[in-house]
């Protein structure tokens, strides 16, 4: 029974590899792509305390957490400036609520591992197709893959297994870029932002939502990423 329920819970994201397998059985070309960036968690104003406790309360949150992703995908390569490609990342988001204290700093990090698939719609605005400016446009499914707080705090270091984050994300992203090729090598340089459109945290149980932050829920992971991505012949 624990195997059968360990599968049913790892489902989702077999079910994204298999998608993303099958993108490797027509014609195109594999892009590689990393970006890096930063990234947070939007709540409404006060409702951070409801998802993560009330040790957050009253902290006063200052910078955005580092964040990064490395990706594979298949371009389905189109005579016409539009072309579909999808994507395969695993990509690091999360929060960053470090404080630093006359006597003391405290490091608290979210870290949230995803499984990432998006569907990018890929437009060319160069004259030429592979080189010049480019817009990026299309939805993402995300499969949490692990979700933990990083707590430095008094010299000592605990991490701690956060359930209350959603196993699924679903969001869009939007972004531009710039191709140029450097020895018949092509490259892109651009930047990023993906949204999630769905909460991917539940509150904490209890009574917490009495106390601290709106009735409302709300928790969307946001990121700002700017990105390098590279061309290889595929199958044609």
């Amino acid at each position: 029974m624990k195997a059968m329920h360990s599968f049913q819970h790892k489902k989702p994201g077999f079910v994204l590899l298999l998608l993303f397998a099958y993108t490797f059985l027509v014609q195109g070309q594999y892009q590689f792509s990393i970006g890096l960036g930063v990234s947070d968690i939007g709540f409404k104003y006060g409702g951070e305390a409801v998802y993560f406790g009330y040790e957050l309360a009253s902290v006063e949150h200052n910078l955005p957490a580092f964040s990064y992703f490395i990706s594979a995908g298949r371009i389905f390569r189109t005579e016409k400036r539009i072309q579909p490609v999808v994507m395969l990342q695993y990509a690091r988001e999360g929060l960053n609520y470090s404080q630093s204290f006359l006597f003391d700093d405290i490091k608290y990090l979210v870290k949230i591992d995803y499984l990432k698939v998006p569907v990018l719609l890929q437009l060319k605005l160069g004259k030429k197709l592979d080189r010049g400016f480019g817009l990026d446009l299309g939805p993402f499914v995300s499969y949490r893959i692990r979700a933990v707080r990083d707590l430095t705090m008094n010299g000592e270091k605990e991490l701690r297994k956060l359930d209350n984050v959603r196993p699924m994300d679903v969001g869009i992203i939007a972004g531009a870029r710039y191709g140029v090729l450097r020895n018949s090598f092509p490259l892109d340089l651009g930047f990023q932002i993906s949204y999630s459109l769905v909460d991917t945290m539940n509150p904490l149980e209890g009574d917490l939502r009495l106390y601290y932050g709106p009735e409302e829920e709300y928790a969307r992971n946001i990121t700002l990423m700017f990105t390098v991505s590279t061309l290889l012949s595929g199958k044609s």
